[in-house]
This record gives C-alpha cells, sequence and structure tokens, in this order.
C-alpha cells in the first residue's frame, strides 16, 4: 500500500493540459479540493499493454516532487462503450515507498460478490508489524486515499474514513472482471501465514 498524495497536481495549471495521442486530463473531487489525472482509452485494435504504453511516454515529460511517482489503474469501461467510458488507463500521484506490502500479510482473501454490483473484496489480515504499520498509516491518512498496488498496477484507491485498528482491512475492486483478478487470487486465497 502507498499513499496518494492528491496535493501533486502536475496537471492544475489549464496551460498544461493540452495533450494529444488520446490522452485526456480529468478532474475528480478529493480531499483537497479538485485534482486532476491523466487518461488514455484504448484506441480500436490496440491492447492495453499498447495504451498503456501511451500515457507512460506522456508522463515520462510530467515532473512530479521527489520521492512521488505515478501509479497506474485500468480502467475498464462499460458496457455502453461510449467514448468516456471506454476501457484503458489512469493516473495517480503516490508518495515514498510501498508502507505495506505482502511481508506484512498474514492471509488474504478475495470473495467474489454474485448477484451485487460487480466486483470483489480482498480481505487482509495483517501480522503484528503489519497491523501497528496499519494503524499509523490509516491515522496519518484520514480522509485521504491509499492504494492497494498488485503487480505493479493500482487495483484500489479507497479514502481512509477512520483509523485501522486491528489488523484487517477489506478494499472492495469494483468493476474488475476474473480475467483481471490477479492469478494469485484464482484460488481465493492469496498467502498465509501463522
Amino acid at each position: 500500500m502507498f499513499e496518494v498524495d492528491d496535493s501533486v497536481d502536475p496537471w492544475k495549471d489549464p496551460s498544461t493540459q493540452s495533450v494529444d495521442d488520446g490522452i485526456r486530463i480529468k478532474a475528480e473531487p478529493s480531499s483537497v479540493g479538485e485534482t486532476h489525472f491523466a487518461e488514455v482509452a484504448l484506441r480500436p485494435g490496440e491492447s492495453m499493454d499498447e495504451a498503456k504504453a501511451r500515457l507512460l511516454a506522456f508522463v515520462r515529460g510530467v515532473s512530479l516532487p521527489a520521492d512521488h511517482f505515478f501509479g497506474f489503474q485500468k480502467n475498464f469501461g462499460s458496457d455502453l462503450a461510449s467514448e468516456d467510458e471506454a476501457p484503458g488507463w489512469r493516473t495517480f500521484v503516490l508518495r515514498g515507498e510501498a508502507v505495506l506490502t505482502d511481508a506484512h500479510l498474514r492471509a488474504a482473501e478475495l470473495r467474489r460478490y454474485d448477484g451485487g454490483p460487480d466486483g470483489s473484496e480482498l480481505h487482509l489480515d495483517f501480522n503484528d508489524e503489519g497491523r501497528r504499520l496499519l494503524a499509523e498509516l490509516s491515522e496519518r491518512c484520514l480522509r485521504l486515499r491509499i492504494a492497494l498496488v498488485i503487480d505493479g498496477v493500482v487495483q484500489s484507491a479507497p479514502v481512509v474514513m477512520s483509523r485501522i485498528d486491528g489488523g484487517r482491512a477489506q478494499v472492495w475492486l469494483a468493476d474488475r472482471p476474473d480475467s483481471e483478478i490477479p492469478d494469485r487470487f484464482a484460488s481465493g486465497v492469496l498467502i498465509e501465514r501463522r
């Protein structure tokens, strides 16, 4: 897990919002007011990797403060396939090193939901050090976002609503087709250490 830094907005200045190659700058509300992100949609016949390469080429020229970097999340679009909801990628500005890693996990389980909203919930159970780090991270990031990054991809970036004590957390993974869930979740259990 990484801290999302919405206070760093490389596209806040309208003069930086002129983009090409199918990259769009979009605004979204955040705890620090409106913030912006870059987004790329798939072109006909293009793979997700090719679309991500276009977005990577674009952000290489964008300056961020030291110890900040871009994280990337897949957008899966909608069945309507409108231009605004086409599959592709979006950016987040992440800060520093990962605060929590799989070395801090005792167990993780993915629970898919049938008959309700599309998505799954990842249940995380942390070891003693992970419990301490999760409590510190959640307290430091109250009303801010943290990013769950798996295999280099932001899977979710929820807003922390309260301090998380007890070493357990649940993260909603909305609108993820089964084929986009990392392979190690296929059996339902990521890791189990006792």
